[in-house]
């Protein structure tokens, strides 16, 4: 049996080439449903066409909050976030278990307390222009320094 994603992919070329937005609609509804940007319009951008890896990119001019801590993935697999003009704010998420689509850059704070589902910081944001933070994780600061190439500082329970 295929997967929503899998199902979905196959017809992505005959969708997106017949104008059709059903795709763009499934991800934004996820996004409304799952996140709130703290913005003066609270908007995400989501590209026009699929990547070459087959995912939307959606970034935000602000921060992103997750209201909804039930998820075990960042996204449903049809985009990936890019670029977050704020910060990226996930904390108390125990059940998620991956950052896999997860943002490439972070130009604020990026936030992971308490994920204790957590395994890997494999996927964090390659560039965190605010703190970086880990409270209540199995992560020290030498993990994320291995993982993120730049953070302004790094916050964990090893601070203690």
């Amino acid at each position: 049996m295929k997967t929503l994603k899998e199902s979905l992919l196959d017809n992505i070329e005959t969708t997106i080439n017949s104008g059709n937005t059903s795709i763009k609609k499934v991800i934004k509804q996820f996004l409304d449903t799952n996140y709130k940007v703290i913005t003066n319009n609270g908007k995400f951008t989501i590209s026009a066409k699929p990547d070459k890896d087959g995912l939307y990119n959606v970034t935000a001019n602000d921060s992103v909050y997750i209201i909804n801590n039930d998820l075990e993935e960042l996204t449903n697999g049809l985009f990936k976030f890019t670029n977050i003009r704020g910060s990226f704010e996930i904390s108390g998420s125990k059940s998620l278990k991956t950052l896999k689509n997860g943002p490439i850059s972070v130009l604020g704070g990026f936030n992971i307390s308490r994920c204790t589902s957590l395994d890997s910081l494999e996927y964090c944001p390659r560039n965190v222009a605010g703190d970086f933070i880990c409270l209540g994780t199995k992560f020290t600061k030498k993990d994320i320094k291995a993982a993120c190439y730049h953070s302004w500082r790094q916050i964990t329970d090893d601070d203690k």
